[in-house]
């Protein structure tokens, strides 16, 4: 099992040296079109880095191997700091499958993104999100925030103008 999965990652990690030494061969056009690919396979890895850990956190693994709790193997393994490990194991909660104690599973907290269901935010805005209330949607690939009513009791939809 573990070599089956080692496959894939060595397999990114050469095309990811092969598209390194392609970059000063790209004209303009290509190197914006590889930043938006790299941005969407960034996402997707934290994804799966995510699911990785809601999986070590599902089977136990921390104890077994001694570290106490998943957030202190994540910490060793990563060499993260305690908070920054918490952080992933919060979030993995929150998107990986979860199970009751009886071992039913659970759907996760969140619903399901995909890279074809994000936009980017820096994270001054992105607190404002979830803090506020505002809500973001995407019609026709066009990133629209409905601001919380206390900005805008109607929550027209507000759009970057600068993005086409």
């Amino acid at each position: 099992m573990t070599v089956a999965v080692r496959d894939p990652v060595a397999a990114m990690s050469r095309g990811l040296d092969e598209l390194r030494a392609t970059l000063s061969g790209l004209d303009d056009k290509g190197v914006t079109h590889t930043l938006r690919d790299i941005e969407a396979l960034s996402r997707t890895t934290q994804s799966v880095m995510l699911d990785v850990v809601a999986e070590a956190e599902a089977r136990g693994i921390a104890v077994r191997e001694g570290f106490g709790t998943t957030a202190g193997l994540v910490a060793a393994m990563l060499h993260l700091s305690g908070a920054d490990a918490r952080t992933r194991v919060e979030h993995a909660a929150m998107v990986g499958t979860r199970r009751t104690t009886t071992g039913e599973t659970l759907a996760p907290k969140l619903p399901a993104t995909s890279v074809e269901n994000c936009c980017l935010l820096c994270p001054m805005h992105h607190q404002q999100v979830h803090l506020q209330g505002w809500d973001i949607t995407i019609q026709g690939g066009r990133v629209e925030f409905l601001p919380p009513t206390i900005i805008d009791p109607y929550r027209r939809p507000l759009t970057n103008p600068l993005r086409r």
